[in-house]
Parts: C-alpha cells; sequence; structure tokens
C-alpha cells in the first residue's frame, strides 16, 4: 500500500508540474523552485551553540526562502534542491573543517545522513538527509570526505519530532531509536552527522550517542538551518 501511494503521489506532482510550472519564490525565475542565487542570500544562522558547540547549522529557518526550500523537499519531492543546497553545505564544512582541523584533529570525516524510519522512507521515497549527504559529496572533488550509507539506522518508528516542542519530551522520543549496523566502519573515526534541519538538537544528539557508542571518536552536527 505504501509504494502504491508513493507511486501515485508521484505521478500527481508531476502532474501538478506541467499544469503550474515551477519558478523560483525568491527572484521568479522560471523552470526551478529557488535558485541557487537566492539561496546563497539567505541569511546565515546566528545560534550556532546555542543547543550544542557541535551542532553547525548553515541558514537561519525563520527565513522564508529557506523554510519554503527545506519544505519542499521534503514534502514536494523537488530534489533538485538538495544539489544546490549540496554546494553551500560543502563550501561551508571545508571553512568549518579548516578551524576543527587545526584547533581539534578533527580530520578524515565520515559523513552520515541521519536516517528515517523504514515506512516514512518508503511513503516519501527517499531520505532527505541522504540527498543532502550524496549531494555534498558531489562537490567533494578532492575527496576530503567520505560516505557511509546504511551504516546508522533508525530502529523503530517515533511520532514525528516537528509534532513535539519540549526538547526533553523530544529526547524521550528518540530514547534508542538508532542504531550502528556495522561497529568496524565507524571506530575511531570522526563523523558529521548531515541533517536538514536542528531545532532542539534532540535527533542529532540521540544518533550521536549511538555513534559513540559503537566506537566512534567524535561526532559532529551539521543541518541546514537553524
Amino acid at each position: 500500500m505504501i509504494s502504491y501511494m508513493h507511486y501515485v503521489y508521484t505521478i500527481f506532482e508531476i502532474l501538478i508540474g506541467l499544469v503550474f510550472p515551477r519558478c523560483c519564490v525568491g527572484c521568479g525565475k522560471d523552470g526551478i523552485s529557488i535558485c541557487p542565487n537566492c539561496l546563497s542570500r539567505s541569511p546565515l544562522s546566528t545560534r550556532n551553540g546555542t543547543i550544542d558547540k557541535d551542532i553547525i547549522s548553515v541558514f537561519d529557518y525563520r527565513h522564508p526562502i529557506i523554510r519554503e526550500a527545506i519544505w519542499l523537499l521534503k514534502y514536494r519531492r523537488h530534489r533538485e534542491i538538495s544539489h544546490n543546497l549540496g554546494r553551500i553545505l560543502y563550501d561551508y564544512l571545508i571553512e568549518e573543517m579548516a578551524e576543527r582541523t587545526l584547533f581539534s584533529h578533527f580530520t578524515d570525516p565520515l559523513l552520515i545522513a541521519i536516517p528515517s524510519a523504514k515506512a516514512r522512507r518508503n511513503f516519501r521515497g527517499f531520505n532527505q538527509a541522504e540527498l543532502l549527504m550524496r549531494a555534498i559529496k558531489e562537490h567533494d572533488t578532492e575527496n576530503r570526505f567520505t560516505i557511509v550509507p546504511s551504516v546508522l539506522t533508525k530502529k523503530k518508528n517515533t511520532p514525528p519530532q516537528a509534532k513535539i516542542k519540549n526538547k526533553q519530551a523530544r529526547l524521550s522520543n528518540l530514547r534508542g531509536a538508532f542504531s550502528v549496523s556495522d561497529t568496524a566502519k565507524v571506530e575511531n573515526r570522526n563523523i558529521i552527522l548531515i541533517d536538514d534541519v536542528a531545532t532542539t538538537g534532540a535527533t542529532i544528539t540521540e544518533a550521536k550517542r549511538a555513534l559513540l557508542a559503537g566506537g566512534a571518536k567524535r561526532v559532529i552536527g551539521l543541518t541546514v538551518a537553524h
């Protein structure tokens, strides 16, 4: 049933695109939901370090274009947005890594996407965090990062975090939700967790807990917005 619904929804989205062609919500450019220029000019996050010093966000989620970009990617399947965000995330990450390598010896990192529950992934047809991770790697022509798909798994379904506002409740909701399928792949490694939004930091905190328990050396989070 889930696969059938996903198929029907995809066909519906294609038809909607034919009737109502896409144009950038920021500048009106034809053929694209949000153009790279509008994304790159959006306000940067000023709240890094407020929820966790090891969770870094690029943009301010309160800005309408960023909020729309994430919504279109997650719920309307506008996958070209992940490619454009990947370039921005990559450039931001290179600057961040230069400082962390110098002062914290955070070298040779793995990129791991926050996983979604199997049922949710089957319904959407993708995991937006994984799309972002792979988009970062597309721009990594110097092979600074290694992606490790499927090593971090979400082993239980949980209610969507967006419906839970309290941080402690979010942490409780996710307690024990993640596991490492192959500890040999993460043992003694520095890891960058990729996700779309950090609100309270609960998702990255719980995923970080699972990776450290699996032998990871150090784990930081990188999100599009906060």
